[in-house]
């Protein structure tokens, strides 16, 4: 059962920062008991919760639950990943608009949502379609709640939205993210965590759908 993570999860990922190449060895059981056992504690909870929200997302823990180890590709100077995530993806293996529940930490603090993964430029003109024009008072009402908005795209995207009325920040590439953040504070030590993730997920239950839809 989760019960939150605890001070050591927070002090093992702070401590990565100052020797990421040859300290994991030393720690190896300090991780796997205070960060990848609550963190799979998590997901498996969260899987349940999920499940009942849409069967199509892929709900295995081998593709939702990160590993310590970074892609050599894209991080030679750090192997070993100072933060951790949930991905809950429909279709993660398209080439392009892959939309999902995501839950973030790290030391600097912890965000979860829904994210598009590989999204593209017509896919972001798509949802800011749907969302900023036909759905904005349902995101307006999400934005009340304490969600933030990331949306972005190239200049003619920018031109089409960039005078809605919302909290968000144009990015260079194609982005969707709709989540709440804060740093970490005391529920993330508490099965009280999982209880409020569960919420907000099921909070943007009518945002999925419509996101689905979209990107089909």
């Amino acid at each position: 059962m989760f019960n939150g993570f605890n001070k050591e999860t927070i002090s093992v990922l702070d401590s990565l920062k100052f020797n990421n190449k040859t300290y994991y060895n030393s720690i190896k059981e300090r991780y796997g008991e205070n960060i990848t056992k609550p963190l799979k504690l998590l997901s498996e909870a969260l899987i349940c919760v999920l499940g009942e929200i849409d069967t199509d997302l892929l709900l295995n823990t081998r593709y939702c639950v990160s590993t310590p180890f970074s892609d050599a590709r894209f991080n030679k100077a750090k192997p070993i990943k100072e933060y951790v995530y949930l991905r809950y993806r429909v279709n993660p293996h398209k080439s392009c608009n892959v939309l999902g529940y995501f839950f973030d930490a790290s030391p600097e603090g912890m965000k979860y949502g829904l994210k598009v993964y590989k999204a593209s430029h017509r896919g972001i003109c798509d949802i800011g379609d749907l969302l900023l024009w036909e759905n904005l008072e349902l995101l307006n009402a999400l934005k009340g709640r304490g969600y933030s908005l990331m949306m972005g795209g190239d200049n003619e995207y920018e031109e089409r939205f960039e005078k809605i009325d919302l909290e968000k920040e144009w990015v260079a590439r194609n982005e969707f993210m709709l989540y709440k953040h804060s740093k970490i504070e005391d529920v993330f030590f508490k099965r009280e965590l999982l209880e409020k993730i569960s919420e907000d997920f099921f909070e943007l239950k009518d945002i999925y759908f419509i996101l689905k839809e979209a990107l089909i």
